[in-house]
C-alpha cells in the first residue's frame, strides 16, 4: 500500500480516538468508534487504491462481527484471493462490555499473541497480560494498575518475563491529578527509575482532552471542539510556543469526516484531505465513501452492512 494511502486511511480512524478524563476512559463501544448507527452484526468492509495511471487496486477486505453490547467479538482479513490472512479474537465479561481475552493469529491458524485482562467492581482494569508468541520463545508482560478513590489511574507497575527469566517489578508510570482532576500530570520511568517521558495534560469538563505539553522537549498539542463534540482542530506548538503545525476537521450532518487540511508554521496548506460519501443505508451508514488528496480521487471503500434484528 503506498505511503499517502495508509497515512490517509490511519488519520480517518484517529479522528474516533476514545475519550479520556484525568486517564478514565469513558467508555466507547467498537461500533461507536466506528461511527455505526444501530445494532450492527456484521460489517464487510473493503478498500481500494487507485495509482497515478488510474488503475485501480484492491488494497484489503476485512470482516468484523460484533456483539449485541456492540463490541468486536472477531475480525478477519482476507487476501486479494479470499483466502484467509489472519484473525482476532475477542472475549467479554457477562455485560459483553469488558474485554478479557484477545488472541491474534497468523496465515490464520497459528497464535502469535494474546491479552488477559482483570477488572475491579469499578470496572477498573487491574491487571493486563499480554503474551507475545514465536519458534523460539514466548515473552510476556505483565502490568498492574492502581487507582484513586475517584478511579483515576494513579500507578502502573510493570513486569516481564523472557526465556523462563522474570525481571523484578517496577514502576512504569505515575499519574497525579489536580484541578478538580482536569490536569494530569504523568511520568514514565525505565527500570532503573529513571523518568523517561512527562508530559501534562489539561481536559474540558466533557473529558476531552484540550492540552498536551512535553515537559522535557516543551512541544505542546492543543485541541478544540465544535458544537457536537467533535475535534476541530489540532494545534502543535514548539518549545518556543510558536505553532508548528495545524490540521482542521470538518464533518456532514451525520457527524462523519468530510475534510481535513494541514497547515504548516507559516499557515499555508500542505495537504488537503476529503471523503465523499455516495450511499447510505437505512440507518444513515455509509456504503460507499471516496478518498481524496488535493481534490484527486486516490481510492474509495464500501462497506456491507447486516444487523441485529432486535
Amino acid at each position: 500500500m503506498p505511503n499517502r494511502f495508509l497515512q490517509f486511511v490511519i488519520i480517518f480512524f484517529l479522528c474516533w480516538s476514545d475519550l479520556l478524563y484525568a486517564q478514565k476512559i469513558i467508555k466507547k463501544t467498537d461500533l461507536e468508534m466506528e461511527q455505526l448507527n444501530g445494532k450492527v452484526q456484521l460489517m464487510i468492509f473493503i478498500k481500494y487504491e487507485t495509482d497515478l495511471k488510474n488503475e485501480t487496486k484492491w488494497v484489503f477486505t476485512d470482516s468484523n462481527y460484533y456483539n449485541n453490547a456492540g463490541n468486536l467479538l472477531l475480525e478477519l482479513d482476507y487476501n486479494e484471493d479470499s483466502t484467509l490472512n489472519y484473525r482476532q479474537v475477542y472475549e467479554y465479561d457477562s455485560s459483553g462490555q469488558y474485554l478479557v481475552h484477545f488472541r491474534s493469529f497468523d496465515y490464520p491458524y497459528v497464535l502469535v499473541d494474546e491479552t488477559f485482562s482483570e477488572y475491579d467492581s469499578n470496572d477498573n482494569e487491574i491487571k493486563f497480560i499480554q503474551k507475545y508468541y514465536d519458534e523460539e520463545d514466548t515473552s510476556i508482560s505483565i502490568y498492574h494498575y492502581k487507582y484513586n478513590s475517584l478511579n483515576r489511574l494513579v500507578e502502573v507497575k510493570e513486569s516481564n518475563i523472557s526465556e523462563g527469566e522474570q525481571s523484578k517489578e517496577f514502576t512504569s508510570t505515575i499519574n497525579s491529578y489536580t484541578n478538580n482532576n482536569k490536569h494530569r500530570s504523568s511520568q514514565s520511568l525505565d527500570e532503573e527509575g529513571n523518568i523517561t517521558y512527562s508530559i501534562v495534560e489539561e481536559y474540558d469538563a466533557s473529558g476531552r482532552i484540550l492540552k498536551s505539553t512535553n515537559l522535557k522537549t516543551k512541544y505542546g498539542t492543543y485541541y478544540k471542539y465544535d458544537s457536537k463534540g467533535n475535534k476541530s482542530s489540532v494545534k502543535i506548538l514548539d518549545d518556543s510556543g510558536q505553532v508548528n503545525y495545524t490540521t482542521l476537521f470538518s464533518y456532514d450532518f451525520h457527524y462523519n469526516l468530510i475534510k481535513q487540511q494541514e497547515f504548516d508554521s507559516r499557515g499555508k496548506c500542505i495537504r488537503n484531505f476529503a471523503y465523499k460519501y455516495e450511499l447510505f443505508d437505512k440507518k444513515n451508514n455509509w456504503l460507499k465513501m471516496y478518498f481524496l488528496i488535493d481534490g484527486k480521487v486516490v481510492g474509495y471503500a464500501l462497506r456491507k452492512l447486516s444487523y441485529y434484528e432486535k
